[in-house]
């Protein structure tokens, strides 16, 4: 079922518009992901996160022959609105100038759930398949478009910093775990815990986006994700700094960065306790 219609600036109504032309003519699903997604499913509800202008999308496809044909679609045909640049899998639309980078994911994966490049670099595009499985359909001005949820998104950034390194993903798990909030759930689902001094309230809400990321991963993404996780929380002094206000005193650096590493803590919580039947 499409979610409301949300209303976006001309520059975006354009990309959109033209890339649900190309991927709707070829009958080729495509998932909205990256910080974008952030921006539309999670910033118009719990606060502003980082600025992008990029675009992130993932198309499912069953091999290269149809990833191809898509890219043929964007950039050679006589409704070309794209143009390739000098990697594979990122192009400029020429309306706007943004950039698009665009990941094939489905059969085209194998069993590895890796995908291989014509200029034979390696991508994993593990957890795409389960992300997608769950996206919702949003309608962007009487366009609709499969976006993902915030939990999808916070697994999906987790491993494309495992994948990248870069802290542009690691800041948008900050932004999305430091804002969002569910007091109706925290109280129903995590009572227990709160009460017994597990969790406490103000900083548990990142349970929630734990078990909810745990229902909509298989286990073994949950098992990558577990394990860069722990990576995160046990090297907080190494990737944690950079994400605390510089202009704080001592005390309220430190009171800053225990915070944080709670809510990390409290994220890992959800994705390990196992989920009630």
């Amino acid at each position: 079922m499409a979610g409301s219609d949300a209303r976006v600036d001309l520059e975006t109504r354009k990309i959109l518009a033209d890339l649900k032309a190309v991927v709707d003519s070829l009958d080729v699903p495509m998932l909205l992901i990256g910080a974008r997604a952030r921006i539309l499913m999670f910033d118009s509800q719990y606060g502003q996160g980082r600025a992008t202008r990029d675009w992130d999308l993932a198309v499912k496809v069953d091999n290269w022959s149809r990833y191809e044909t898509l890219v043929t679609q964007m950039t050679a045909s006589k409704t070309a609105r794209f143009r390739k640049t000098n990697v594979v899998h990122k192009f400029i639309h020429l309306g706007t100038g943004l950039e698009v980078d665009i990941i094939p994911f489905g059969d085209i994966s194998g069993d590895r759930q890796e995908i291989t490049w014509s200029d034979g670099d390696r991508m994993s595009v593990l957890g795409l398949q389960e992300a997608f499985s769950n996206a919702r359909i949003e309608k962007v001005e009487e366009i609709e478009i499969r976006v993902l949820g915030y939990p999808a998104l916070v697994g999906l950034k987790i491993l494309a910093w495992h994948e990248r390194g870069e802290d542009k993903d690691l800041a948008d798990i900050v932004h999305v775990l430091r804002n969002y909030e569910d007091d109706e759930r925290v109280i129903e689902e995590l009572y227990t815990e709160i009460q017994a001094s597990k969790l406490e309230f103000e900083i548990a809400a990142p349970t929630l986006l734990g078990r909810d990321i745990q229902a909509i991963f298989q286990e073994r993404t949950l098992e990558k994700i577990r394990e860069i996780l722990l990576r995160l929380i046990e090297q907080q002094n190494r990737y944690f700094p950079q994400f605390i206000s510089k202009i704080s005193d001592r005390d309220d650096w430190d009171e800053e960065f225990e915070q944080l590493v709670s809510r990390f803590q409290a994220l890992q919580y959800g994705i390990n306790h196992l989920l009630s039947s």
